[in-house]
């Protein structure tokens, strides 16, 4: 049976949509920022998550894109905050501050031609 299943922030306002087929995640996924502005995009096939995904800053600046394929995530482009583009076409560097829940590990992780070079934790957020 396919569903849309929704959770809500305390103050009532959406957080998540996404679909299930028999109660495991497949289709849509998105989550909200509490003021409503979309934050992830994503695709889940039988429970994991597959195929392309963005996240947006609280400011609607895009923070990444990239998709995942058997399990593993390729990060194609990335900016900061104010703009800024970390990394293109799969080289260079996320400042990866998702997701933004106290106590959630800010890292930097680098790329080079879409793989994961290196990362560490430069912070937490609060």
């Amino acid at each position: 049976m396919i569903s849309i299943e929704r959770a809500y922030f305390p103050s009532g306002r959406l957080e998540l949509e996404y679909e299930t087929h028999d109660g495991v995640k497949h289709g849509s996924f998105r989550r909200y920022y509490e003021n409503g502005v979309l934050a992830c995009e994503s695709t889940y096939a039988n429970g994991s998550r597959s195929g392309s995904f963005k996240f947006w800053f609280e400011n609607r600046q895009i923070e990444v894109e990239g998709w995942v394929e058997d399990g593993i995530e390729y990060i194609k482009n990335s900016w900061l905050e104010d703009g800024t583009q970390t990394m293109k076409e799969g080289t260079g560097y996320w400042l990866r501050k998702w997701p933004p829940i106290p106590g959630t590990e800010i890292t930097e992780q680098h790329f080079a031609n879409y793989v994961r070079t290196g990362h560490k934790v430069i912070g937490h957020h609060p």
